[in-house]
């Protein structure tokens, strides 16, 4: 491991959920989509649990499931920094994924369309891009796969990965391990 590897593995923290200390490259994992935390008078807000939620507004439904979108880090050969953001799916989606989810069978459903409900730190303007959301074993949290044509940054940066300046610049934009990275 090279020396900027070990400094970027080192950054030290605490973790803004628990307050305990962290080590390591930290992710980045939002509590909610952002149209839920900026929804307006009127707008009812329906949480089935840390995963999924809906907001019903005007008449309209929308509903989210949260992911985990993985950038690979060249700094840190088999490191990823992982983002936990939230995405919108159809309706009858969101039926498909938790039915699958019961009965065990998440793996193997296939990809579903869904838009990214966040806007990253360090990789703005992703609210509303084009992803992927796959379904994980063992009750991982599904995966988000950016990579789906878009001439997005994003998705070349999921595909390509990180090296330790972008890295360095992304924790510098969020509210991640200050001063250390």
């Amino acid at each position: 491991m090279t020396d900027e590897a070990a400094r970027l593995e080192d950054c030290s923290r605490t973790c803004g959920c628990c307050g305990e200390p962290r080590r390591g490259v930290p992710d980045y994992a939002f509590r909610r989509p952002d149209a839920v935390v900026a929804r307006g008078d009127g707008a009812v807000l329906h949480v089935d649990s840390n995963d999924l939620c809906d907001v019903e507004a005007n008449g309209a439904r929308r509903v989210f499931l949260r992911g985990v979108l993985l950038i690979p880090l060249r700094a840190i050969p088999g490191q990823s920094f992982g983002y936990g953001p939230w995405v919108e799916v159809q309706r009858d989606d969101a039926r498909r994924y938790v039915q699958a989810t019961r009965d065990g069978d998440v793996g193997a459903l296939a990809p579903l369309p869904a838009t990214l409900a966040n806007d990253l730190p360090g990789c703005e303007g992703t609210t509303g891009l084009p992803v992927a959301l796959r379904g994980q074993p063992n009750g991982q949290r599904p995966s988000i796969d950016a990579a789906v044509a878009s001439p997005h940054r994003l998705a070349a940066e999921q595909r390509d990965g990180w090296d330790a300046a972008r890295l360095r610049a992304v924790l510098a934009d969020g509210p991640f391990c200050r001063g250390t990275a």
